[in-house]
């Protein structure tokens, strides 16, 4: 359950970004919840930059 009055942000940061050919196809990263990081990957099935 998450704690909102007490933890009211979630962050994710980003450490590296793997592509194929020019599109992002994968991110890692911690993810802190709830005052706890912990490491994530995200698969990206559609990313735009600008």
């Amino acid at each position: 359950m998450f704690n909102v009055a007490s933890y009211p942000q979630a962050e994710f940061v980003a450490a590296d970004l793997k592509r194929l050919a020019d599109q992002v196809k994968r991110v890692t990263g911690q993810m802190t919840l709830v005052g706890k990081a912990n490491p994530v990957i995200l698969t990206a099935a559609y990313f735009k930059c600008y």
